[in-house]
């Protein structure tokens, strides 16, 4: 972290906007390619509903870096919230097409997608595209993403398996497999190599550590478990499902209180989701 960008978050939290956008200005000025300082600089020009001055910012900068992942969805965020959703479509495909591995850029497209019900037309022109380009990586994880939102889970599985049968190392497709055979409960040795596989080359994502966790709790590989767990968890906070899965791997070594924590934080960031009702009995037995 830049050293000018801690003091501009500490001013935003105390909503002293006018010291933050000083600091994150200096923050760019000494890092033009800084999109910490950038999503700092354009969540204030959001917030004071001046989205012509976000937009012209992240314009700027894609000229400076056109292929940076990163900045390419900090784009697309910001013309999502400009109402331009073509813009916002093109701007999360190019991160998709320049980092295939990238699980962020697809669960964005993917959010564009259901918020814009354009699920089955993606979905075919994903599949178009995938004819076209039968290496692409990008387009046939993102039919598969498809798919499974659709609640297709049998036809996402097939997906994810032939990606893998081109490209063993893809990440995405790996852990989304293995969360599907996880669920379905079939065969946790395997679900593990996918699992092992999307954490070797997505190591940080909160979701590959999470998958990797619940299949070691699964296994009864506790404190693997939580270690993965506790990594999902501090990677994203806010996540309830991450909670209290590690919640319930305290439990199950005996810890009631960091159990209890967890369960009780889950629960207050969410009251429904998948694994809320044990969530509840297991807090009312701790």
């Amino acid at each position: 972290v830049h050293r000018d960008i801690k003091p501009a978050n500490l001013f935003l939290a105390k909503k002293d906007l006018g010291s933050a956008r000083g600091y994150f200005a200096k923050a760019l000025e000494l890092n033009p390619k800084s999109v910490e300082a950038l999503n700092g600089l354009i969540a204030l020009d959001v917030a004071g509903k001046n989205v012509d001055a976000a937009r012209s910012r992240v314009d700027a900068a894609l000229k400076v870096s056109p292929r940076d992942v990163t900045l390419l969805l900090l784009a697309g965020r910001t013309y999502a919230t400009a109402n331009d959703m073509t813009r916002a479509e093109g701007l999360f495909r190019q991160a998709v097409e320049i980092d295939p591995q990238n699980l962020m850029a697809y669960q964005m497209l993917g959010s564009l997608y259901l918020s814009q019900n354009k699920l089955d037309q993606a979905r075919q022109e994903f599949d178009n595209m995938a004819g076209r380009q039968p290496n692409s990586v990008g387009a046939s994880t993102m039919a598969a993403m498809i798919l499974e939102a659709q609640k297709k889970t049998g036809d996402a599985k097939t997906r994810y398996q032939t990606i893998l049968q081109k490209d063993p190392n893809a990440a995405v497709a790996a852990n989304n497999l293995a969360w599907i055979m996880l669920e379905s409960g079939e065969n946790l040795d395997m679900a593990l190599q996918f699992a092992q596989t999307a954490k070797e080359r997505l190591p940080t994502r909160p979701e590959v550590n999470d998958t990797l966790g619940w299949i070691y709790f699964k296994k009864g590989m506790l404190p693997q478990a939580i270690s993965a767990l506790k990594e999902a968890t501090d990677r994203d906070p806010k996540n309830a499902g991450f909670h209290y899965h590690l919640g319930m791997a305290y439990a199950k070594v005996g810890d009631k209180a960091k159990a209890k924590a967890s369960l009780e934080t889950a629960l207050r960031l969410q009251s429904t989701f998948p694994g809320a009702d044990e969530a509840r009995s297991t807090l009312a037995s701790l």
